[in-house]
């Protein structure tokens, strides 16, 4: 076996190598995407979906997702109920506030 054909078979593995980063990273982004559209209209801050990047996060999020009262539902709920929806007041300027 020769260099130059050794040579090519490490360039023909880089290449693989680099496409198939480019497409993980394109499904990463996709699901940080998707999870941003789900916060957003489940009445959660969208940025939320940006915790799918942390190990664990994910999970603690997916949960939060799954078993937790959307802020979407309490306003339906007052709408339903014939009630006005009045949201939480806001914090005083420099304090600081913990999510739902």
């Amino acid at each position: 076996m020769d260099q130059s054909s050794s040579n090519a078979g490490l360039a023909a593995f880089a290449v693989v190598f680099f496409v198939y980063g480019i497409i993980i990273l394109a499904c990463i982004a996709f699901f940080v995407w998707c999870y941003w559209k789900i916060a957003a209209k489940a009445g959660y801050n969208p940025a939320l979906s940006l915790l799918m990047l942390v190990p664990l996060g994910n999970l603690i999020i997916l949960a939060i997702f799954a078993f937790g009262r959307w802020p979407i539902e309490d306003r339906l709920a007052a709408l339903e109920s014939g009630g006005a929806y009045t949201p939480p007041p806001s914090p005083a300027p420099g304090t600081s506030v913990a999510t739902q």
